[in-house]
C-alpha cells in the first residue's frame, strides 16, 4: 500500500465530491436543471452523499494501485502491462465501496442505508459493474505512461489534463455504463444496460465529468502525490 498516494487521493477526492455526484447524476440520465433542483433542495450534506465511501475507496484503489506498481516484479514488466494489471487487481479490492458510492450519490441516501439495501439484493450487488470496470482499467494503460511522458516537458497540469482527457474520452461509455449497473436494483449486463443508456447518450455528462471533475482531481491528486515523494 502506498501511503502518499492514500494521502494523496484522500485530499483530492474530498474536494471533489460535489463534481463527482454531478457527474453520476448526470450519467444516470438527470437533466442539469434536475441536477440544480436536487442539490439546491440536498443542499451541502446532500451533495457530500457517499463522501466517507469514496474516502474510504479511492485510497484502497490508489494506494493498491501505485503500491503493486511499484513492486520489483511489475517494474520489470511493460508499463502498460504493468498499469492496467495493478488497476485490476485495485479494483477488485475496492468495487464494493464504488457501488456504495454511487448508490449513495444518486439515490441521496445514507451509507448504512445503502449497504443494507445492497445486502437485501445479494452479495452479488457489491460487484455490480466490475466488467465494465475491468475492461475501462485498459485507460489506464494509456493514461500513466502518457502523463509520464508529458512530465518529463510539461507541468502536472497540463500533463493530467492531456493525459485525463484522452483516457476519458476513449473509456467514458464504460462509466456510464458502469454508473447504470452500479445503480439498477436488479442484474443487468453490459448489453443491457447499452441497450437502456443508448448510444445517443453514451458521453452524456462528458464535459461536467472532464473538466469540473476527473481533471481537476486527477492534477491535485498528482501534484499532492508528487509533492510527498
Amino acid at each position: 500500500m502506498d501511503i502518499s498516494a492514500v494521502v494523496a487521493s484522500v485530499v483530492s477526492i474530498t474536494a471533489c465530491h460535489p463534481a463527482d455526484t454531478v457527474k453520476s447524476m448526470r450519467q444516470r440520465g438527470a437533466s442539469m436543471a434536475e441536477i440544480y433542483a436536487a442539490c439546491k433542495a440536498r443542499g451541502v450534506s446532500g451533495i457530500y452523499k457517499g463522501v466517507m465511501p469514496s474516502i474510504c475507496t479511492y485510497p484502497v484503489f490508489w494506494g493498491m494501485y501505485f503500491g503493486i506498481k511499484q513492486t520489483e516484479i511489475m517494474q520489470s514488466t511493460n508499463p502498460m502491462i504493468n498499469s492496467y494489471v495493478s488497476a485490476c487487481l485495485g479494483s477488485i479490492a475496492s468495487n464494493p465501496l464504488f457501488v456504495i458510492k454511487t448508490r449513495a450519490q444518486v439515490a441521496n441516501v445514507g451509507t448504512m442505508l445503502t449497504i443494507r439495501a445492497m445486502f437485501a439484493e445479494g452479495v452479488q450487488s457489491f460487484y455490480k459493474g466490475t466488467p465494465a470496470t475491468m475492461v475501462s482499467n485498459l485507460k489506464l494503460a494509456v493514461q500513466f505512461p502518457l502523463y509520464y511522458y508529458a512530465r518529463e516537458h510539461l507541468d502536472v497540469v497540463t500533463s493530467s489534463l492531456i493525459a485525463k482527457s484522452t483516457s476519458t474520452i476513449i473509456s467514458y461509455p464504460l462509466d456510464v455504463i458502469r454508473v447504470y449497473q452500479r445503480t439498477s436494483t436488479k442484474p443487468m449486463t453490459m448489453c443491457q444496460a447499452y441497450a437502456e443508456i443508448g448510444w445517443k447518450n453514451m458521453y452524456r455528462g462528458l464535459g461536467i465529468h472532464m473538466f469540473i471533475y476527473s481533471w481537476p482531481q486527477f492534477a491535485l491528486m498528482m501534484a499532492i502525490l508528487e509533492a510527498l515523494k
